[in-house]
């Protein structure tokens, strides 16, 4: 055997979610006279990312740059980051971030991976200003990297947990200039959720809100697919995933603090009165209804006020 089998025996481990296994792999090298290389240690790196095993990737990294003389690659890099993320370390995430960024100890550039990576770890950490920070360095010019749709959702999700409304509508309006987001826009008539966590729905609800008081939107029946989602946010605890409703019950109830805004919809039985409503009845499980009729009355009551 070859360093190239082991390190696809590594990789497979990892995969599996073996990562015990995969360090046996890794530490058994040697033993036959090979020499790990790069792709062993970022196997094994991604292993430990996989388990969330922050402790065991930070003494790999420390490792194989020290012990090896190896140079880690932007992979191995991407994966102690997310590692740290998915331990809750976002203090290290952060000063490895930096430590990348500088160039000082590591020659693999910055990719978006990285800044992805340490905006998750601080939102996870309740940071949004060191969230919003790293998004900032993404977007200036000569950083190399372009926010993306992760970098977007994961900043707007910080700011959105720390009732930072404003910033996050403003991300979420540069998201659309983007073209991102696009369910969410590509109707006058139709919103969908569907693909959204319930902060970044929360965003775009503002946004169309928005949209609507300063006429940038006309008034008219709005269907949306509120749905759900199997999205890990950082509401949840780390490595679990499971369904969380899109549109939750406070999004809802926000709508109609409006000045008698309502939303219509099968999921929304507490604040519905459907049977008053025939829109309601052709309306799929998981869809809710803005009126255009509550959207004037809303626009009429703003424009008294």
């Amino acid at each position: 055997a070859n360093v190239v089998c082991y390190n696809t025996a590594i990789s497979a481990c990892g995969k599996a979610g073996k990562w015990e296994k995969a360090l046996e792999l890794l530490r058994a090298i040697p033993a036959v006279g090979l020499q790990p290389d790069t792709y062993s240690y970022g196997a094994a790196l991604s292993a430990c990312e996989n388990a969330a095993q922050w402790q065991t990737a930070e003494s790999l990294l420390d490792e194989m740059t020290v012990r090896e003389n190896l140079e880690p690659n932007e992979f191995c890099l991407a994966a102690v980051l997310s590692a740290y993320e998915k331990g809750g370390e976002w203090e290290r995430a952060l000063a490895l971030f930096r430590e990348i960024k500088s160039g000082d100890r590591f020659k693999a550039a910055p990719n978006i991976v990285h800044y992805n990576a340490a905006i998750t770890a601080a939102a996870r950490g309740g940071q949004w200003a060191e969230a919003l920070a790293v998004f900032h360095h993404a977007q200036v010019a000569g950083s190399g990297v372009s926010p993306d749709l992760i970098t977007y959702t994961a900043t707007i999700e910080a700011l959105e947990a720390a009732a930072r409304e404003d910033e996050a509508m403003e991300l979420m309006f540069d998201a659309r200039d983007r073209g991102l987001f696009g369910n969410a826009w590509n109707s006058l008539y139709l919103v969908d959720l569907n693909e959204y966590s319930a902060p970044v729905a929360n965003a775009i609800m503002r946004c169309i809100l928005s949209d609507l008081k300063n006429g940038v939107r006309a008034p008219a029946d709005i269907e949306v697919v509120a749905g759900q989602t199997f999205r890990d946010t950082r509401f949840e605890n780390a490595g679990r995933r499971g369904k969380t409703t899109v549109l939750p019950q406070e999004v809802r109830e926000f709508m109609r603090a409006c000045s008698g805004m309502v939303m219509l919809g099968r999921r929304a039985r507490g604040l519905l009165q459907e049977a008053t409503n025939p829109k309601a009845e052709n309306l799929a499980p998981g869809w809710l209804l803005l009126e255009e009729r509550a959207i004037v009355n809303w626009l009429n009551g703003l424009g008294s006020s």
